[in-house]
């Protein structure tokens, strides 16, 4: 197998005006069950903070950025809210959301010599435990958070860009050769179907034929990502939030069929973090060994819910590892499942391509790898020099917010609480 591989050292965001980076930790997935320590973490590295209505979402920076180029992530950033994805978000401010993606991705597309965009976000709110939390998956697991950046043209080799043979086979089983993306997809492209036709007025994406590759469901449109949430009515309500919502059931439902975990449960636990820090036995909760139901239970349910073949083979073993701590770590199921859900747009073709990746293993995942590109992050930061030339770049986006959003735009120049 034959695969890009980005490598891309960290880049620490110097603030205007300053010559060193701020302080600052890398958040940890139990760092997320601190809401209030959370937001104080990401505001240092904040350039704003867009008010919609009572609702606030951040756009920061990233110190180890999917690109040379640009990347930034947009989050919410209430310190009394939970909200773990899409389907969490009520329509008006999922639609509103869209205005704020679309205004990045065109500054994106405009000024950072990018062939193509990109707008994606990783889902595993459930995956607790030491392996899960040690990489991959959602990375800030109680805040829904979208990651927004340009790539420069992958055929062109340079110091950040390689053309390499992948050989471990953990990486090849990441890129798409594996049992279970086929049959999660094919399950997953049945529910969308299932969705459309129950619910017509969700527009012409979900009913349309998605394809499905060694890397999930695909489904391609004309133009620019920019201008299709600019122009399309209400993508997130009809389209966004519908397919968010689809997958958080197909991953409970099949959480549930196959573990004792009542995803309900642990939801209601995580939802706590609204009033405060979680305590000890509610993190000791979260991250407890589940158990394996019965062989005989998990194949009638998947006989009566008619579950594509190849999905019991596929789900079993790593489920069965990770819940009896068996066999290679890296061969056990993320708890909870994770799927990547990522829009990219060729800016030269003018082509907009929507793809959802699903994910079983603990590890590296997400929508990088959804795209079939290898990411490798040198511990070594740029230098100071590089990093104030790469932070003007953001400088700029600061001003084309302000001028955007106007007094609902809190700059990182001001007080960015919110």
């Amino acid at each position: 197998m034959q695969a890009h591989k980005l490598i891309i050292p960290r880049m620490p965001f110097i603030h205007k005006g300053e010559t060193m980076p701020r302080p600052s930790k890398r958040v940890r997935p139990e760092d997320a069950l601190d809401l209030k320590y959370l937001v104080d973490e990401l505001h240092k590295n904040a350039l704003g903070t867009v008010r919609f209505d009572s609702s606030c979402w951040s756009v920061v920076t990233v110190l180890s950025p999917y690109s040379p180029n640009f990347h930034v992530m947009v989050i919410e950033t209430n310190t009394n809210r939970y909200v773990p994805g899409p389907d969490w978000l009520p329509d008006t401010e999922g639609e509103a959301l869209m205005t704020l993606w679309a205004v990045v991705l065109d500054f994106i597309a405009q000024n950072t010599g990018s062939e193509t965009v990109h707008v994606g976000y990783n889902w595993s709110p459930r995956a607790w435990g030491e392996e899960e939390e040690r990489t991959g998956g959602q990375s800030v697991p109680t805040k829904w958070h979208l990651h927004l950046w340009g790539w420069p043209n992958l055929s062109l080799e340079s110091e950040y860009v390689k053309w390499v043979e992948v050989d471990c086979p953990k990486t090849k089983r990441l890129l798409g050769e594996n049992e279970y993306v086929k049959p999660l997809a094919q399950l997953i492209q049945a529910r969308l179907q299932q969705e459309a036709v129950a619910h017509p007025a969700m527009g012409n994406i979900l009913d349309q034929e998605w394809s499905i590759d060694e890397r999930g469901l695909r489904i391609s449109f004309p133009g620019s990502s920019e201008q299709m949430l600019q122009d399309a009515p209400e993508f997130f309500s009809r389209v966004l939030k519908p397919i968010g919502a689809e997958l958080t059931a197909i991953a409970t439902e099949l959480t549930e069929i196959m573990t004792s975990i009542s995803c309900h449960d642990l939801d209601e636990i995580l939802l706590q973090t609204e009033s405060g820090p979680l305590g000890k036995n509610d993190i000791a909760f979260l991250r407890s060994r589940p158990r394996m139901r019965s062989k005989e239970y998990i194949t009638r349910m998947f006989d009566i819910r008619s579950y594509p073949n190849g999905l019991y083979e596929a789900l079993y073993q790593p489920i069965f590892n990770r819940c009896e701590h068996t066999g290679d770590p890296a061969d056990w199921w993320r708890k909870g499942f994770s799927y990547a859900w990522v829009l990219s747009c060729d800016l030269q073709k003018q082509i907009t391509e929507l793809r959802i990746t699903p994910y079983l293993y603990v590890g590296d995942g997400g929508v990088v790898e959804a795209q079939g590109v290898e990411l490798n992050r040198p511990d070594a930061p740029l230098s100071i020099a590089t990093c104030k030339e790469k932070s003007k770049m953001y400088y700029d986006l600061d001003a084309v917010l302000r001028k955007k959003f106007g007094n609902d735009y809190i700059s990182f120049q001001k007080n960015t609480s919110c």
